[in-house]
């Protein structure tokens, strides 16, 4: 095998799904021979204790724009890396940016992990300095991976690429070693859950984007009609204050169990029963891989992104459109049939495994070294 020193560029170690494949990628590119250099602005958050030990960690510090441009571009030539894989827009840019100043055989795989919302949010300034620092950077990425066919679009109507090798790849949500996760420490699991309630689990940053509000609102609807419903809500966030006073407010306190953020989520995931989500917009869902891992049926918002291409069939579990609090109560409701079916299980585990890391990233890495 012809090895090569490869980078992998996150902004962070934060409890986000980007900062999750950087990670995982890294890791399983030194377990594939390469030499690995995970490059960060800011070396700290907690998949930070993830990363194997063969992996280099260098920080370039958070700066504008184009200052990381430079100190990326200092970084690739001291230690000859000669391809970088890149997990978000910021670091799309930098890294598009430096490779101007890189040697020509330098390739980039830029990541598309999430949809345009956030971005289009923007005042007219910032959003029109960004895709247009977002359409130079792009331009020079050897290729561009978007994680869902709407992400995918969304880059070709915003960006204006359409990039030969611009292509639609899934993302690598689900570790190799899952079945060994699931055996880790219950403990976070809430105690007065005894094993008798129906308990519904949603994973996710405590923002806007996730719509928990939603989400706990829609809940108490749902308990009135059965009391043996239970809802575990797992993250961190700006608006955990917020979401912790909704549920006090709506005297849930009893039956709504908040949790921060859980680098091992696997073993309580595997004491829910189904997985719910109330997203406004979502690039993939690496959360549903997640929980189809397990067995368990989804039921989410019809959100832009990635969600429909995965709860796609009955088998998967059931989609309702955001803010319909009756949809919400009859996909919950629907999907409690299909929780001890066997084969529905089966099919679930079955899709999961397409995500595991070694998997997209073996594509990943084809895709880095032009194969």
């Amino acid at each position: 095998m012809n090895k090569k020193n490869i980078g992998v560029f996150t902004p962070d170690f934060s409890g986000g799904g980007a900062e999750f494949i950087a990670v995982e990628v890294a890791n399983q590119l030194v377990a594939e021979g390469h030499n690995c250099f995970l490059i960060c602005e800011n070396e700290s958050g907690p998949f930070l204790q993830n990363v194997d030990d063969a992996v280099s960690v260098f920080s370039i510090g958070k700066g504008g724009i184009f200052g990381s441009a430079i100190k990326f571009h200092q970084l690739c030539k001291k230690y000859d890396i000669d391809s970088c894989l890149t997990t978000v827009r910021r670091c799309n840019v930098i890294a598009g940016l430096a490779i101007l100043f890189l040697k020509k055989t330098f390739r980039c795989l830029m990541l598309e992990v999430n949809t345009f919302d956030t971005l289009l949010k923007r005042g007219y300034i910032s959003r029109f300095v960004w895709l247009f620092l977002m359409r130079i950077a792009y331009s020079n990425a050897s290729a561009i991976v978007s994680c869902s066919n709407d992400v995918a679009n969304q880059v070709k109507k915003h960006i204006g690429i359409n990039h030969s090798r611009h292509m639609v790849i899934g993302n690598p949500a689900l570790p190799d070693n899952f079945e060994e996760l699931v055996a880790g420490d219950p403990s976070d699991w809430p105690t007065e859950y005894s094993g008798k309630e129906i308990v519904l689990i949603s994973m996710g940053r405590l923002e806007e984007q996730k719509n928990y509000r939603f989400l706990v609102q829609a809940f108490k609807s749902l308990y009135a009609t059965n009391n043996s419903f239970r809802l575990l809500l797992v993250g961190s966030g700006s608006q955990q204050e917020e979401i912790s006073q909704l549920i006090c407010e709506l005297d849930l306190e009893k039956v709504v169990k908040m949790l921060p953020f859980i680098i091992n989520p696997y073993p309580i995931l595997s004491r829910s029963k189904v997985f719910v989500m109330s997203s406004k917009w979502e690039g993939f869902g690496n959360v549903f891989i997640m929980a189809a891992a397990l067995g368990l049926p989804i039921v989410s918002s019809n959100a832009p992104g990635g969600v429909r291409e995965i709860v796609a069939d009955n088998y998967m579990g059931r989609l309702y459109e955001q803010n319909d609090v009756d949809g919400f109560i009859h996909g919950v409701n629907n999907v409690l049939d299909s929780v001890g079916d066997e084969d529905s299980i089966k099919k679930r585990k079955d899709f999961a495994q397409k995500y595991k890391v070694s998997v997209i990233t073996k594509k990943y890495i084809n895709l880095i070294l032009n194969k």
